[in-house]
């Protein structure tokens, strides 16, 4: 099976490398940052360190969250988690400003 690479530069700032639906890494400069419809894992260290989120929305398709995926993030207050989330990473959220963390329904 191949790779499918997918380098998404979007005209708002974001910045996106996504393999096979994983997440890889995050490197854009938004304050809120809507993760791609399509995305099924939010890969290991994914956002780590980024110095300017604060709100990441996540797509309904996000079943994964790695571990370290918003590591240091340390304006991060809130995120979106979507109903079929299964599982989170060891020390997601570890040194992250987070205060909300929501769990959509539909």
């Amino acid at each position: 099976m191949d790779n499918v690479i997918q380098k998404t530069e979007r005209s708002d700032g974001a910045d996106f490398y996504i393999v096979n639906g994983v997440l890889k890494q995050y490197s854009g400069r938004d304050e809120t940052v809507t993760v791609p419809e399509g995305v099924s894992v939010i890969g290991k260290s994914a956002f780590k360190e980024n110095k300017t989120i604060r709100s990441v929305i996540l797509p309904g398709t996000v079943e994964q969250i790695d571990d370290f995926a918003f590591y240091y993030c340390e304006k991060l207050e809130s995120v979106s988690l979507p109903e079929g989330l299964t599982q989170i990473g060891s020390s997601t959220f570890f040194c992250s400003g987070i205060t909300s963390l929501v769990f959509r329904t539909v």
